[in-house]
């Protein structure tokens, strides 16, 4: 096969399993509402949100203890953190079959096909954060004429979809909604129209705290803190060092309403571990 048909099978297969999964667990056709919660709760992974650092790894995928575990980096803007998680999801769904461990990603959503693991993990999640059959209808709900696509016009687009302007873009190229002209065109936004996308988010009247700032949260696994939490209660963790392993997380007991007792205290904790 020629290299370009590896490549249009990868994403055919990509585009296919994240369709699977939105039906499988009726995740409709616009924004996944909240993609961190839906991981947990819904794909059942070990899910830890960490602010890293703007220039550090964005995330990774891992088995850990049999577990299927993601990290994000929570320094990245949403939309950025976001597309991680669903691209982290895409090496979950296909990379951990053949006895592999971990797969960490310093940069997502290159589409840098000289990885055929990581371009496919890419296409997975534009596929999943922006089903075709949502960009098309949305498209006509907003009236909007795709070979007259203004920049703010994008804006509104990524508004539906939870996005970054640039992975909609991507998105609206890769569907052929847009030829290649004219995705060069709304990538140069700010040589077009001379504003920053935080003007061209008021021009769409919209609101940009939500997109273009990074939330810097740090979220461990639930299950994690609900064992805790239980040990806690039950008088086998005692205060200090329930303030001990939450520090190592950035916040205190009274952050998670973990209020002291006093009289467990005294009870002799030798391993944290």
């Amino acid at each position: 096969r020629s290299r370009g048909e590896i490549l249009a099978r990868i994403k055919k297969e990509a585009e296919y399993k994240a369709d699977n999964m939105r039906s499988a667990h009726r995740l409709g056709d616009r924004e996944i509402g909240d993609i961190f919660r839906f991981m947990e709760q819904s794909l059942g992974y070990l899910l830890v949100r960490y602010p890293f650092g703007e220039d550090e790894l964005e995330g990774f995928a891992a088995l850990f203890q049999g577990e299927q575990l993601v990290v994000t980096n929570s320094s990245s803007i949403l939309p950025r953190e976001r597309f991680t998680a669903a691209h982290e999801i895409g090496h979950h769904v296909f990379d951990f079959s053949n006895g592999s461990q971990l797969r960490a990603d310093q940069k997502t959503g290159s589409f840098n096909d000289s990885d055929l693991s990581e371009y496919r993990a890419d296409c997975f999640a534009a596929a999943l954060l922006m089903p075709e059959k949502g960009v098309k209808d949305t498209l006509y709900e907003l009236g909007l004429d795709q070979a007259d696509l203004s920049h703010t016009d994008v804006v509104r687009l990524q508004l539906v979809f939870g996005v970054s302007y640039r992975a909609m873009v991507k998105r609206l190229e890769d569907l052929g909604r847009i030829d290649q002209s004219k995705a060069a065109y709304l990538y140069n936004y700010q040589g077009e129209t001379g504003e920053n996308l935080g003007r061209l988010f008021r021009r769409a009247q919209a609101p940009s705290t939500v997109l273009l700032e990074a939330w810097r949260q740090v979220w461990v696994p639930t299950r994690y803190l609900r064992c805790l939490e239980a040990n806690y209660e039950e008088g086998l963790v005692s205060y200090p060092v329930l303030q001990q392993i939450l520090q190592v997380v950035g916040v205190t007991p009274e952050d998670w309403d973990f209020a002291p007792k006093t009289e467990r205290d005294t009870i002799d904790d030798h391993d944290v571990d």
